[in-house]
C-alpha cells in the first residue's frame, strides 16, 4: 500500500491490535523502523490525533481513501507504519540450518579449566559453539538491529540492541547447559538469553547480576575492528575473588562463563568506529525456584 501524495509505503512487517470502544478506540502499533529499533506504540487521539483519526478511518469506519494531513504522514511515519519505499525493514534470516546439538560436553572443559572455575568463580570456554555457527549468529543479529528488529536500550548510557529469549539464542541456550552442569560442578538449568549489539561509545556500569544470572556465559559472536591478536580490544573487566582486576579480551567464538551474582563487572566506553555483539547465556542451578527472566 502506498500513501497518495507520497513516496511512503506500508511497513510490511508492521502490526496493529485494536483496544478499546469502537467510539473511542486506541491503536497499538508495533513496527520494526530500519536503522532505528523495534518501535511499540499505543496511537491515541491525543497523542496522534491525525495519525488516529486516519486509522479509525481506515480501520473502523472501513473507509476505501480516507483523507490524511500532511502531519498525519508525518506521525505514521514516526510511529513506523509507513516508511520511505525504498527503506522498508527487510526480513533477516540466519544464514545456517540449526544443528542438533553441539559436541559433547564432558570433553570440552578439561580438569585444568575446571579448577580455575572452581577457585576463581570465572573460567574461558573454547570451541561452545561451531565457528560457522558463530559467524551466522553475528551476521544475523547485526541485520536485525540494522533492519530494526531489535529493541533500544540507552539506559545508564549502554547504546545498543537487545534481544531477550530470541528464538535463535534460546535454541542454542538449551544445548548448553549439559556443558555448564559439567563445568561448574553442579547441576543447572537455563533461565534466559540476552543479546547484545553495542553502538560505538556504549558501556557497561559496573554491576553485579540478578537472581536468574547465577552462572553467565557470554559469548563473543561479532566484533569489529579486531586488534592485531585477532581479539576484541573493548574488555569485560572482572573484579576478582582476590580482589585484582581481570580484563578479558575474547576472540570471536570464544566465551566466557562466570558467577554473575558474586563477581562485580562492568565494559568502558566501545571506541569509535567500533561495533560488538555478545551472546549472554544465563543459568541457575537446579533447584533453583525464582524469577527466570
Amino acid at each position: 500500500m502506498q500513501l497518495a501524495g507520497s513516496d511512503l509505503a506500508l511497513n510490511p512487517s508492521a502490526s496493529i491490535a485494536v483496544h478499546g470502544a469502537p467510539a473511542a478506540p486506541v491503536f497499538l502499533v508495533r513496527a520494526p523502523v530500519k536503522a532505528v529499533a523495534l518501535s511499540s506504540v499505543l496511537v491515541k487521539a491525543s497523542n496522534f490525533p491525525d495519525a488516529h483519526a486516519f486509522l479509525c478511518a481506515a480501520l473502523i469506519h472501513r473507509h476505501s481513501d480516507p483523507p490524511l494531513s500532511a502531519q498525519g504522514i508525518a506521525e505514521l511515519r514516526q510511529i513506523g507504519l509507513f516508511a520511505p519505499s525504498d527503506g522498508l525493514p527487510m526480513a533477516a534470516a540466519y544464514p545456517l540450518p540449526l544443528l542438533a546439538s553441539t559436541a559433547d560436553a564432558t570433553a570440552l572443559d578439561n580438569a585444568e579449566t575446571r579448577a580455575h572455575f572452581a577457585r576463581e568463580g570465572f573460567a574461558t570456554m573454547q570451541n561452545l559453539l561451531p565457528a560457522a555457527h558463530v559467524a551466522a549468529l553475528g551476521h544475523y543479529f547485526r541485520e536485525l538491529a540494522a533492519e530494526g528488529f531489535l529493541a533500544r536500550d540507552d539506559a545508564g548510557g549502554t547504546r545498543r540492541f537487545v534481544a531477550h529469549n530470541h528464538p535463535v539464542a534460546a535454541f542454542w541456550h538449551q544445548q548448553l547447559n549439559e556443558r555448564v552442569t559439567q563445568l561448574v560442578a553442579q547441576c543447572s538449568k537455563p533461565s534466559y538469553s540476552f543479546v547484545s549489539v553495542y553502538d560505538e561509545g556504549g558501556d557497561l556500569y559496573w554491576h553485579v547480576d540478578r537472581p536468574p544470572c547465577e552462572y553467565t556465559i557470554t559469548l563473543l559472536v561479532d566484533y569489529a575492528p579486531l586488534d592485531a591478536k585477532q581479539r576484541s580490544p573493548w574488555a569485560l573487566n572482572i573484579r576478582g575473588r582476590d580482589g585484582r582486576l581481570h580484563a578479558v579480551h575474547q576472540r570471536l567464538g570464544e566465551a566466557l562463563i562466570f558467577k554473575g551474582r558474586e563477581l562485580r563487572h562492568s565494559r568502558e566506553l566501545l571506541p569509535r568506529g567500533h561495533r560488538s555483539t555478545s551472546i549472554l547465556f544465563h543459568f541457575v542451578d537446579a533447584d533453583y525456584q525464582g524469577e527466570m527472566t
